[in-house]
């Protein structure tokens, strides 16, 4: 995966022309292309989730080996945590506005309970499929949370 078919600069590409490279671009998403195609071709690192492993990965094209830090972060295995957790609503059912109920027969039942109301959790999606369905949960956006944080760190 690579930005090698962008043909023109990103705004961070010009964030690192604009003072000979001394910017430092780390671009991060669930997505290899979320992430690749924001960061463009100058970016230090650019990287994504792997749900095929539960790792964040990256390519030879930033990389030949990925640092230290990103491999701490993985070694966590923070992915089955979290898919093994409930999502919930944040406040009471009754406090979201909403034009049908949470019930719905028209909802595809995504996470296999039998019901598309809340809460959900993944413990009812195959084993080989919950690293992907991870992704569209907002358990997959606090992984990506945590991966921003690690970041900084």
């Amino acid at each position: 995966m690579s930005p090698l078919k962008l043909m023109c600069t990103t705004i961070t590409d010009q964030l690192r022309l604009s003072n000979n490279g001394l910017s430092k671009v780390i671009s991060i998403c669930i997505k290899d292309r979320g992430a690749i195609l924001p960061g463009g071709r100058l970016a230090n690192a650019a990287y994504w989730y792997d749900a095929d492993n539960g790792n964040f990965i990256s390519s030879t094209y930033y990389m030949n080996d990925l640092p230290d830090w990103v491999k701490e972060f993985n070694n966590k295995k923070l992915p089955p945590k979290y898919a093994s957790m409930e999502w919930t609503l944040s406040k009471p059912i009754e406090s979201y506005r909403t034009s049908s109920p949470d019930e719905n027969p028209l909802e595809p039942d995504a996470f296999k309970e039998g019901r598309t109301s809340f809460p959900h959790s993944l413990m009812n999606v195959k084993e080989n499929r919950k690293l992907e369905t991870l992704k569209s949960t907002p358990l997959g956006n606090q992984l990506l949370v945590d991966f921003a944080e690690a970041v900084f760190r």
